[in-house]
């Protein structure tokens, strides 16, 4: 449901509640304080229905684009990503406590068998 169809449906409903609400005010006086208060609470409900509504509509559409935008992308980054894990695996350790801190790869067997 576009803007405008929303606009159009809650000025007919509007103007429907306030024919109604001159027929109450000169047939039965006393009820239209109930019919106003009625019509109020309901004019409350469809907007915020309508606005709901036209959120999610909204939401769906960046989520669509969304979609279209990282397709295959994401695919690619995690190719990528693993690749580079597995590179890091297969190079020597680094000893993160030496003192000239340039990262010289530990001597053989200086690692804990059990890490």
């Amino acid at each position: 449901m576009n803007r405008t169809t929303a606009f159009i449906c809650f000025a007919l409903l509007a103007c429907l509640f306030t024919i109604g609400g001159v027929l109450i005010f000169l047939f039965r006086p006393d009820a239209t304080a109930t019919f106003i208060a009625f019509a109020v609470q309901l004019l409350g409900i469809v907007t915020v229905g309508a606005g709901t509504f036209a959120a999610l509509g909204q939401q769906g559409k960046k989520i669509e684009t969304i979609q279209q935008q990282t397709n295959g992308n994401t695919s690619r980054l995690m190719a990528e990503n693993e690749r580079l894990t597995n590179l890091l695996a297969q190079s020597p350790p680094i000893d993160p406590t030496s003192a000239d801190r340039t990262g010289q790869p530990l001597p053989e067997g200086t690692l804990r068998a059990d890490l």
